[in-house]
């Protein structure tokens, strides 16, 4: 039972800090762009958008494209951009992502 509650507390904390970064990184995104968007609007579609990462990033080899395809979409969705923008504004968390990539084979660090 103990275990449990603790992987839900887990997953709700992963979840918070995932939505943190990727509401930091999309509002990066939007001044790359251009565009003026309420942070309160940038916070909900990252939100949205980490959901469907952790969803999509459950199938494997593909999840990824189409959790970075996904996030593109509601980008250009939300932000009422053409596709080019809408990849352009994902383009800080991708940097990002290859970076602890890198670094986590560099050091070689295992994830779960």
């Amino acid at each position: 039972m103990i275990n449990i509650i603790t992987m839900i507390i887990w997953l709700v904390m992963t979840y918070i800090i995932y939505v943190a970064f990727e509401t930091l990184f999309t509002w990066l995104g939007t001044k790359l762009v251009k565009i003026n968007v309420e942070f309160k609007q940038i916070a909900y579609v990252s939100a949205i958008k980490a959901l469907t990462y952790v969803l999509f990033g459950l199938i494997p080899i593909v999840g990824s494209l189409l959790g970075i395809l996904a996030a593109a979409y509601m980008n250009k969705e939300m932000f009422e951009v053409d596709w080019k923008n809408g990849f352009i504004i994902e383009l800080p968390a991708l940097v990002f992502i290859l970076i602890a990539m890198l670094l986590a084979i560099i050091f070689n660090i295992v994830l779960m």
